[in-house]
């Protein structure tokens, strides 16, 4: 006798409980390497909004992109900085609204941009630039995980 036989309720039960764990899974956040080895699963907010923060390479800067995902995509929604004279940082004109901060620095606001492929592809860097991915209050150093991989970052429902 099979062991669901012997105990028809506990087969059901879990059954149950894995129908609810999946039903009340929300957006979730993943990293993964080239080989497609997870290096960071975590949970997003219900909102899904999540950020990437690291210090820029020259000036040592903190910055911060942060993305939330709409109807599936993926899209940039603001950008903080300290200092748009550093290289490769900027407001476009067009693209946003310059919103001045309470530290002397400045967020790109409204940029609702989506990212392509639904991916964030990522050169990690070393643990100076500390890329990090902020989801749901909780920080994970990817520049502590993977200095120098590059990685795909995704985000959106759990068991999608």
């Amino acid at each position: 006798m099979t062991p669901a036989r012997r105990r028809p309720g506990a087969l059901l039960a879990a059954c149950l409980l894995a129908l609810a764990s999946a039903a009340g899974a929300g957006p979730v956040l993943e990293v993964r390497d080239d080989a497609g080895r997870a290096l960071v699963s975590a949970p997003l907010a219900p909102d899904g909004r999540w950020c990437l923060a690291w210090n820029h390479s020259v000036t040592g800067e903190p910055v911060r992109d942060c993305f939330r995902l709409e109807d599936g995509a993926l899209l940039l929604e603001r950008s903080h900085q300290i200092d748009f004279s550093s290289a490769g940082l900027g407001h476009i004109p067009g693209r946003g609204r310059i919103v001045p901060d309470a530290s002397g620095g400045q967020w790109i606001e409204d940029i609702d941009a989506p990212v392509a492929g639904g991916a964030l592809v990522l050169r990690v860097g070393a643990a100076p630039v500390d890329h990090r991915v902020i989801a749901d209050g909780a920080v994970h150093s990817l520049s502590a995980i993977a200095p120098g991989a590059r990685v795909r970052i995704t985000a959106g429902d759990a068991g999608r």
